[in-house]
C-alpha cells in the first residue's frame, strides 16, 4: 500500500531511510517497485546466505509476471565465488564487500542511468556494509540519478539523519 510513496521519496530525495519491521517487504517488494520505475537496482545484503535466499525469492515472485527466463534475466546476484548477473540484470543481489569491489565498474557502466543502492539491514552496521554505504553515498552525491536507501527494522534513524542530510543538501 506504500508503493506510491516509496518510489516518490526515492524519485523526490537522492537518500532515504527506510524503516518497517520484518516480513514488510523492503528486501522484496521496493527492489520490484524500482525495477518498475525504471531503476537498475543493487541490493547489498550482510551474508551470503541472505543473498541467495532473496535472489530466490525474488525470481519466485517475478516469475508470473514476467515469465521464468525473463525473471532470471532481470535478477542477478554477486557474491565471493558466484556472479550471475548480466547488462540485463535490473536487479542485482550482492554483499556489501562485492558492490565495494565492483563500485567503480558500476559507475562506469551505469553512471549515466537512473540506480538505486539499497544497503539492506543497515542496523548490523558491519565494517563492509559502512564501507560500501560510503561509496554508494559517494557515488549518490556526484550522480545526479543515483539513490541511496538505507533499509532496516529496527533502524536508528537518529544516527544516519546527519549523513542523508548532507547527501540530499
Amino acid at each position: 500500500k506504500h508503493k506510491q510513496e516509496i518510489v516518490s521519496l526515492v524519485e523526490q530525495y537522492k537518500a532515504i531511510i527506510l524503516g518497517g519491521p520484518t516480513g514488510s517487504g523492503k528486501s522484496t517488494q521496493v527492489p520490484q517497485y524500482l525495477m518498475e520505475a525504471g531503476y537498475r537496482t543493487y541490493m547489498l545484503v550482510p551474508r551470503r546466505i541472505i543473498a541467495d535466499g532473496l535472489y530466490d525469492r525474488l525470481i519466485e515472485e517475478l516469475t508470473p509476471h514476467l515469465g521464468e527466463e525473463e525473471a532470471r534475466a532481470a535478477v542477478g546476484i554477486a557474491h565471493g565465488e558466484r556472479s550471475e548477473h548480466s547488462d540485463a540484470s535490473r536487479i542485482t543481489i550482492m554483499t556489501p564487500n562485492t558492490f565495494a569491489r565492483m563500485a567503480d565498474d558500476v559507475r562506469q557502466r551505469y553512471g549515466n542511468e537512473k540506480v538505486a543502492v539499497i544497503s539492506d539491514e543497515i542496523h548490523e552496521a558491519n565494517l563492509y556494509t559502512e564501507v560500501a554505504t560510503g561509496i554508494a553515498a559517494q557515488a549518490v552525491d556526484e550522480l545526479e540519478n543515483w539513490r541511496l536507501i538505507a533499509a532496516s527494522a529496527t533502524h536508528n534513524a537518529a544516527s544516519l539523519k546527519n549523513v542523508f542530510r548532507e547527501i540530499n543538501g
